[in-house]
């Protein structure tokens, strides 16, 4: 199953963290249950799901230019998964970036990881969701670092390193 399209494209993976996520003195959920969550959960998978690559010459063309197409970036949560007798949770989260020249999409990088949780027998729904949205992010994130960079690599497109997310 495919997670829905994020409609936000922004200029920096910092811009993906919604405010609604951002640490502070008032959060805007209930700490109690989501501390609850920190406490027992047990990552015990990231794994890369599909990966889809694609550039094409006009990007490479345009790298030489002053003007070279400058890539957004998209970021989204979904398909949660949670067995509370079991204690079992996993989300899928989707990283991509891609820069166009007009209409025309000329270079993309679409991602998909799952993450899976044990360790959260009889918690609340809600706060298992909210974790899996929170830390999912900053744990599937290094990941598609890493994966953009060997990409970088592999096509000599030269991208440069893909700057780290915080709240």
């Amino acid at each position: 199953m495919h997670l829905p399209r994020s409609r936000t494209s922004v200029a920096t993976p910092q811009a993906l963290v919604p405010e609604e996520d951002r640490s502070g003195p008032k959060p805007a959920f209930d700490a109690d249950a989501y501390n609850a969550v920190a406490r027992a959960a047990k990552l015990r998978r990231i794994a890369l799901l599909r990966s889809n690559f694609a550039v094409q010459p006009e990007y490479v063309a345009a790298l030489s230019r002053d003007n070279a197409p400058k890539p957004r970036y998209r970021g989204s949560y979904g398909d949660l998964h949670f067995d509370a007798q079991k204690g079992l949770a996993s989300c899928e989260w989707q990283w991509s970036m891609a820069a166009k020249q007009g209409r025309k999409t000329t270079f993309s990088i679409e991602v998909a990881y799952l993450i899976l949780y044990t360790g959260l027998e009889k918690l609340e729904e809600e706060a298992v969701d909210r974790y899996l949205r929170r830390v999912g992010r900053f744990s599937t994130y290094p990941y598609f670092r890493t994966h953009v960079s060997h990409l970088s690599w592999e096509s000599g497109i030269n991208l440069p390193i893909l700057p780290t997310i915080s709240t």
